[in-house]
C-alpha cells in the first residue's frame, strides 16, 4: 500500500483566482489546496486566502520561503493545516540558502507547525564537512521540536547513472534518519523512473491532482496514473491520505477552526486512518 496526499495548487495568489479554485475544489470534492505563494506575498493576503479555503471546507497547506516574515510563521498554525519548505542542492552539489531554511525549520517548530521538508537534488551532495553540518543542523532542529512530519525526495539529478542514484538514496536516508518520527516520501515521478529508490519510501507526499475519477478515494493525475499501472502489476494499491499525517492528527497540532474542517474529512471512508481523534477535538 502506498499513500499520497491529493492537493490542488494555487500559484496565482490573487483573491479572484482563489475564489475560482475553491469552487473547483468543492466541485471535485478535493480536501486540500497548496498555496504556493510568492515570497513577497503579504501576511494579510495569505491569511485571507487561507480563511477563504477554510470557510469552504478546504484545508490550506502553505509553501514557505526562506525569506518569509517571522510573523507568518507565528500565525501559520491558526490559518493553515501545515507547511512545506524546499532545500536545494545545486548543480555543484552545494546546498544554498540554508540559513533561511534553518530559520523556517526553527520557526515552524517553535510554533508547533507540522512541516514537510522537500529535497531538490540537482547534483549528488559531496561527502564534505559542509554536507554533514547541514544534515546535523536539520537533525538538531527536528529533534528539538519533533515537527518534521515528512521528508520528501522531490528532485534527483537528470541522466544520473546507477551509482549517482544510489548516492542520492543514501543521502535521502541520512536526512530521514536524523528527523525523528518522520515519514519518508518520494515524488511519483522519481518513483516511476528510478526503481532503485522505491525501497526507501511507501509514501508519495503532496501530489497535485487534476481530476477526480470515481468516489472520494480515487484522485488522479498523469503521474499517479503511471503509478497505478506499476502498483497493479505488483498487486498493490495507493491510498489517499490528508496532508497532515495521522500521527500529527493525533497530536492535535492545528487550530480549532482548521480542526473543524479536518474533522469533516476524517469522517469519510477515504481517510479511515484518522479515527483516533485528539481529545480536545471531541469537546
Amino acid at each position: 500500500m502506498h499513500a499520497y496526499a491529493p492537493v490542488i495548487e494555487l500559484i496565482d495568489t490573487s483573491r479572484d483566482n482563489a475564489d475560482d479554485i475553491s469552487w473547483e475544489l468543492r466541485r471535485k470534492e478535493l480536501p486540500a489546496c497548496l498555496l504556493n505563494r510568492q515570497s513577497q506575498d503579504s501576511l494579510e493576503l495569505a491569511t485571507e486566502l487561507c480563511g477563504m479555503f477554510i470557510n469552504r471546507g478546504i484545508l490550506p497547506v502553505v509553501r514557505l520561503w526562506p525569506d518569509d516574515d517571522p510573523i507568518l510563521l507565528r500565525n501559520l498554525i491558526e490559518i493553515a493545516l501545515c507547511g512545506t519548505v524546499h532545500l536545494h542542492w545545486d548543480e555543484n552539489g552545494e546546498a544554498f540558502d540554508t540559513t533561511g531554511m534553518f530559520r523556517i525549520l526553527d520557526g515552524t517548530g517553535r510554533h508547533r507547525v507540522p512541516l514537510d521538508l522537500e529535497l531538490h537534488i540537482k547534483n549528488v551532495p559531496p561527502e564534505a564537512e559542509s554536507t554533514s553540518e547541514t544534515i546535523d543542523k536539520i537533525g538538531e532542529i527536528a529533534d528539538k521540536y519533533g515537527h518534521v512530519q515528512v521528508v520528501r525526495l522531490h528532485e534527483v539529478p537528470l541522466n544520473a547513472d546507477d551509482a549517482a542514484i544510489q548516492s542520492v538514496g543514501d543521502f535521502f536516508q541520512s536526512v530521514v534518519k536524523v528527523c525523528p518520527h518522520t515519514k519518508p516520501a518520494i515524488s511519483p515521478q522519481i518513483w516511476i523512473n528510478n526503481s532503485n529508490l522505491r525501497v526507501h519510501a511507501s509514501d508519495f507526499g503532496l501530489c497535485l491532482i487534476d481530476r477526480l475519477d470515481s468516489g472520494l478515494s480515487q484522485y488522479s493525475s498523469g503521474e499517479l496514473g503511471a503509478v497505478d499501472q506499476i502498483l497493479r502489476q505488483e498487486g498493490r494499491e495507493k491510498v489517499a491520505r490528508l496532508p497532515l499525517v495521522p500521527a500529527y492528527y493525533r497530536k492535535g497540532w492545528f487550530s480549532f477552526e482548521v480542526g473543524k474542517v479536518l474533522d469533516s474529512w476524517t469522517d469519510r471512508r477515504a481517510f479511515n486512518e484518522y479515527k483516533e481523534r485528539p481529545g480536545w477535538l471531541e469537546d
